[in-house]
C-alpha cells in the first residue's frame, strides 16, 4: 500500500501529538501506569499499552505472558502505526448460560462431521465438538463448526437502535445512522424444542434503518438453511415501496455504504460449506476484548462524540476505541473463500473454549492485506432466565487499510436476548412494514 507524501506527513503529525499525549499520562488508567512494571516482571493492571511504551513493555509479562508473545502482528502494526491503545486487565472467565453448558454435556459424541460433505450430522444444541484435536485435518472444520452452531448467543436477538459511523481516517466521521436487527434461531435452541420448522432452516434475519430519515426503511430479510443451500434474501426499495428479491450470491455482497461485506458481519458470517476450506494454524494466547465495557449514553445526546466516549473520534485515526484487552486462548483459522468471493484469504482468531471470533483479518486477490475487524464480546442477562447469558459484541470496527476508511457499530443498553420471538416476526411481511 501507498501513501502520497503529504498523507505520511499528516499521519506522522497526528501519530506524534497521540505519542505526546500518552506520554503526559493522557488516557492512562492510573498513576502507576507510567512505570514500566509493576513488581520485577509483571505489568501493572490497567495500563494502557501504546505506541509510547510498546518498546518497553514488550518483554514485560501479563498474568505470566509476554506481551510482546500475545500481539498478533496486525494489531502490533496499528499500535505502532495508527494510534491505537490497549488497556491491560486479568483474566476472567466468560459467563455462559448453564443450559448451552447442559446441552452440551447431554448431547456429547452425537456430532459427527460427514467426511464427503463437510456438513455436521447428529447434532442438537450446545457446542457440536467441544474437544478439538489440533492433530486431526478436519479440526479447522470443526472450530468453524461450533462458531456456527456452539457460541452461548441465546435463541433470538432484537437488537434496535444498532449505531453505526461511517468514518474517515483524514476527515473524521462522515455519516452516523441507527439500525434495528431481530434473529431468530431456528436450531440449537436451548429453552422449548430446540427445532422450530423442520430442521432445514438455521436463522431468519431481519436488518433496516431507523435514521437518518433519508435511509429510514431501507432494509434486508435473509433465511439461513441448514442444508449447504444459499440464502434466500430480500431488500427493501424505498423509491418503489417494495421488496426485491437478492441473487443467492448476496452473502458476499457489501453492505451498502459501509466496509463490510454481508460475510463480514460478526467476523464471519458464511455457511461454512460456502468456503472452499479451513485450515488451522495452530492455538495460541492473545489480547482480546473478551468483556467489553458497557457503555449507556446520555439519554437525549445526540453528538456521537458524547454518546460513544471510550470511542477517539477526535483523534486521528478517529475509529480507534480504548477498552480492556485480556489474554485469552484463541485457534487460529486460514479460510479459504470461494474464486469469486472478494477476498483471498480469512483469517480468524477464535476463542478455544467458547468460539467468539475476536478478530479477523481479510486478505485481497493479490495477497496484500486489505481489512480488519474486530468485535468486542461481553456477556448479557436473557429476558427468559434469571441465569440465563447471551454473549454478544458491545462493539466492533470492520477497518479497510486500502481505503483508510471504517465502519463502526456501537450496541445499545436496550438490546435483548431471548424475547420470545416467532417466525412471524422475523419475516418479510415485517421489513415491508417498517419499510412503509
Amino acid at each position: 500500500m501507498v501513501f502520497d507524501e503529504g498523507f505520511n506527513y499528516r499521519c506522522l503529525k497526528r501519530l506524534a501529538a497521540g505519542l505526546l499525549a500518552a506520554a503526559l499520562g493522557l488516557g492512562l488508567a492510573s498513576p502507576n501506569a507510567t512505570a514500566q512494571t509493576c513488581g520485577e516482571k509483571e505489568v501493572c493492571l490497567g495500563i494502557v499499552l501504546s505506541a509510547a511504551n510498546l518498546d518497553r513493555l514488550e518483554d514485560a509479562r501479563l498474568e505470566g505472558h509476554r506481551i510482546g508473545d500475545v500481539l498478533t502482528e496486525r494489531v502490533r502494526w496499528q499500535i505502532e502505526k495508527f494510534a491505537t491503545s490497549l488497556r491491560l486487565v486479568h483474566k476472567t472467565p466468560i459467563a455462559l448460560d448453564p443450559r448451552h453448558v447442559a446441552a452440551t454435556e447431554n448431547y456429547a459424541g452425537r456430532a459427527r462431521l460427514d467426511d464427503a460433505t463437510k456438513r455436521v450430522e447428529g447434532w442438537v444444541a450446545g457446542d457440536p465438538f467441544p474437544d478439538i484435536d489440533p492433530g486431526d485435518p478436519d479440526a479447522g472444520y470443526k472450530i468453524i463448526w461450533n462458531l456456527t452452531y456452539g457460541r452461548s448467543r441465546g435463541y433470538d436477538h432484537d437488537h434496535p437502535g444498532i449505531s453505526f459511523l461511517l468514518v474517515d481516517a483524514e476527515s473524521g466521521l462522515e455519516r452516523f445512522q441507527t439500525w434495528a436487527l431481530r434473529r431468530l434461531f431456528m436450531k440449537g435452541r436451548i429453552a422449548g424444542p430446540p427445532v422450530i420448522g423442520d430442521g432445514d432452516t438455521l436463522e431468519k434475519t431481519l436488518l433496516y434503518a431507523q435514521t437518518p430519515q433519508d435511509i429510514k426503511g431501507l432494509g434486508s430479510f435473509s433465511i439461513r438453511y441448514d442444508t449447504g443451500r444459499l440464502d434466500d434474501s430480500w431488500a427493501y426499495v424505498r423509491e418503489v415501496r417494495r421488496t426485491r428479491r437478492l441473487s443467492g450470491g448476496a452473502w458476499m455482497n457489501p453492505i451498502g455504504s459501509t466496509d463490510e461485506l454481508q460475510d463480514d458481519f460478526g467476523n464471519f458470517n458464511a455457511y461454512p460449506t460456502w468456503y472452499d476450506g479451513y485450515k488451522l494454524l495452530g492455538r495460541r494466547d492473545l489480547l482480546v476484548v473478551a468483556h467489553a465495557q458497557a457503555i449507556t449514553p446520555p439519554e437525549g445526546e445526540d453528538d456521537p462524540a458524547r454518546r460513544f466516549p471510550n470511542l477517539e473520534l477526535d483523534a486521528w485515526p478517529h475509529w480507534n476505541t480504548l477498552d480492556n484487552w485480556e489474554v485469552r486462548p484463541v485457534y487460529v483459522i486460514d479460510a479459504t473463500p470461494p474464486s469469486e468471493h472478494p477476498y483471498s484469504k480469512r483469517v480468524l482468531y477464535v476463542d478455544a473454549e467458547s468460539w467468539f471470533p475476536y478478530m479477523a483479518e481479510a486478505y485481497d486477490h493479490a495477497g496484500e492485506f486489505h481489512k480488519w475487524m474486530i468485535r468486542a464480546f461481553r456477556s448479557w442477562t436473557t429476558e427468559d432466565h434469571p441465569d440465563g447469558v447471551a454473549v454478544w459484541p458491545e462493539w466492533g470496527n470492520t477497518i479497510d487499510f486500502q481505503r483508510m476508511h471504517a465502519t463502526v457499530f456501537r450496541a445499545s443498553p436496550d438490546w435483548r436476548y431471548n424475547v420470545g420471538l416467532a417466525p412471524d416476526d422475523v419475516s418479510l411481511a415485517v421489513l415491508e412494514a417498517e419499510g412503509r
